[in-house]
C-alpha cells in the first residue's frame, strides 16, 4: 500500500507493474509454470517507458520476484474467490497460468482505469486552480506593458 505522501515502499508493485506481470504471464505462461525468467525481462521492458516517473533497481524484476509476486496475487484472487463462492479450486481442471493471467487482466485494467480516471481530476483541479491564480494577479497598465516593449526593443 501507499505510505505516507503517496510514496511507494521499496517492495510494493503498483497496478502498472501488476498489469505488466499479468500480461507477461498470458504470453510466457502456456504451460503449468510460467517461464518467469522471460517473464521478467518482459515486465522491464514494459517498465522502461519514457516518462515513467517510479524507475526500480535492477533486481526489482527478476524472475523470484516476479514470480512471488505472481503467487501473491493469485493468492489474493483464491481467497477472494474463496470467500464470495465458497469453492475453492483443485483437480485436473485446473486453469493454465496463462488462463488465470486472462481472468485477472480485466480486474487490474479496471484498477488501472480508476486509478488514472483520479489522476485525471487531480490535474484538472490543479490546472483550475492555477487559472484563478493567475486570473487573480494584478496586471500592469497598458502604459506599463508598451514601455516595457520599449526597452526590451532597444536593448537587443
Amino acid at each position: 500500500m501507499a505510505t505516507g505522501a503517496g510514496v511507494l515502499s521499496a517492495s510494493e508493485w503498483t497496478l502498472t507493474e501488476q498489469l505488466a506481470l499479468v500480461e507477461a504471464v498470458q504470453q510466457y505462461g502456456a504451460g503449468m509454470l510460467p517461464d518467469f525468467t522471460s517473464v521478467g525481462r518482459a515486465v522491464k521492458q514494459a517498465m522502461a517507458y519514457q516518462g515513467n516517473r517510479k524507475q526500480r533497481e535492477g533486481e526489482f524484476y527478476a524472475p523470484r520476484k516476479c514470480e512471488g509476486k505472481w503467487q501473491e496475487m493469485l493468492l489474493a484472487d483464491d481467497a477472494k474467490k474463496c470467500a464470495a463462492e465458497k469453492v475453492q479450486r483443485k483437480g485436473p481442471g485446473e486453469p493454465s497460468p496463462a488462463e488465470r493471467a486472462a481472468e485477472l487482466l480485466q480486474k487490474i485494467k479496471e484498477g488501472r482505469k480508476t486509478e488514472i480516471k483520479t489522476l485525471i481530476t487531480t490535474v484538472v483541479a490543479e490546472a483550475a486552480q492555477v487559472d484563478r491564480d493567475l486570473a487573480a494577479i494584478p496586471s500592469a497598465d497598458q502604459a506599463t506593458l508598451d514601455r516595457f516593449v520599449k526597452e526590451a526593443d532597444q536593448h537587443p
